[in-house]
Formats: structure tokens, C-alpha cells, sequence
């Protein structure tokens, strides 16, 4: 019988095992061994919907990125060098990769969050900093669907913007593009 090499996409390189997830863990293994080798100090590796976030240690803080699975250029989406803890870096880090896959199309906003945080917000190092970033994320949601709102009933850019940020819910948003209720 003939042996077939399955393939997985980690970080941009492919890896191969006789299995996907036998492919995926030697990818992310091999991914931990270069930057504990290049920082003598081991990576956290967080995936997140079709992205993973990638953090390690600098001499002054954190260093982490978010790249796109499949990604074979490696290409960065976000990039950050931070001081404070490695709490804040994992959780800013999930924070880009969860938002940069957000669309108005979601369903609902706080699961959607929730699941790109649900490792942080299970993990006693990182459940403060994620449940403040999540939050912070739902948010931002909220903020983006009133605006979007203002603009599909009629105001422009300015107005939307100071719309949403003056406004709790998209039914006023869509009032006030509309002129039916006041800003206040």
C-alpha cells in the first residue's frame, strides 16, 4: 500500500507528516525551536480563526506578530514591540488577529470575540488582559455597526463617525442619520 505525505501550511512553510495534524505539530514545533534557539526563551504561539499570533521576548518587552495561515511569504499583518508583560502582548497580539477577521457580516459579536479569546480567557496568566481586550473588541464592534448604520441612512463620513461615538445602539444611529431624532 502506498504511503501518502499529507502537507501543512505554518507560518508560510509547508511542513509534512502522514498526518494534517502530524504536519501542523511539526511545523509549530519546528517554529518553537528557531526563536527559542534565536531568544533562548520559547514563543507563545496562539492560533486564531485563520491566523495565529506569534510572541517572544526582546530585550525591553515583548516582540509579536499576527500572520495569515497559508501565508507562504510570511507576510505580517500586524507587528508590535511592546514593553510591559507577556500577558498584554499575548492578548494585544489575539486582540489584532480576532479584529482584522471581524466583518459586519458576523452573526454575533461577543461569541465571535469570545472564540478568538476563549484560550486566553481559560488561562489564569491571561484572563485579565484578555477579558479587557475582548471587551474592548466588542466594543469596537458596536462602534463600527452604528457608523456603518449612520452611513447607509444618509450621513456622511464626519457625521457618522461623531454619531457612533455619541450613540449606544444602532436604532439611534439610523434616527439620527435620518434626521428623527437630535444629537445631542
Amino acid at each position: 500500500m502506498k504511503r501518502t505525505i499529507k502537507t501543512a501550511i505554518v507560518a508560510g512553510v509547508p511542513f509534512q507528516g502522514d498526518t494534517v495534524a502530524e504536519a501542523k505539530a511539526k511545523g509549530e514545533a519546528s517554529i518553537s525551536a528557531f526563536v527559542t534557539e534565536a531568544h533562548g526563551i520559547g514563543p507563545a504561539y496562539y492560533p486564531v480563526g485563520n491566523m495565529f499570533a506569534l510572541i517572544w521576548p526582546i530585550v525591553d518587552g515583548w516582540q509579536w506578530r499576527v500572520i495569515e495561515q497559508g501565508d507562504t511569504g510570511g507576510n505580517a499583518i500586524s507587528n508590535c514591540s511592546q514593553g510591559g508583560t507577556r500577558s498584554n502582548a499575548v492578548a494585544d497580539a489575539v486582540f489584532a488577529a480576532v479584529q482584522r477577521q471581524w466583518t459586519l457580516l458576523c452573526d454575533n459579536d461577543a461569541d465571535f470575540v469570545r472564540r478568538g479569546f476563549q484560550p486566553l480567557l481559560e488561562d489564569r496568566n491571561t484572563v485579565a488582559e484578555a477579558t479587557r481586550c475582548s471587551n474592548e473588541l466588542i466594543s469596537y464592534c458596536g462602534w463600527q455597526r452604528r457608523y456603518a448604520a449612520a452611513r447607509e441612512h444618509g450621513a456622511d463620513k464626519n457625521t457618522a463617525h461623531d454619531i457612533a461615538c455619541r450613540t449606544g445602539s444602532i436604532d439611534a444611529a439610523v434616527a439620527i442619520a435620518r434626521g428623527e431624532l437630535l444629537r445631542t
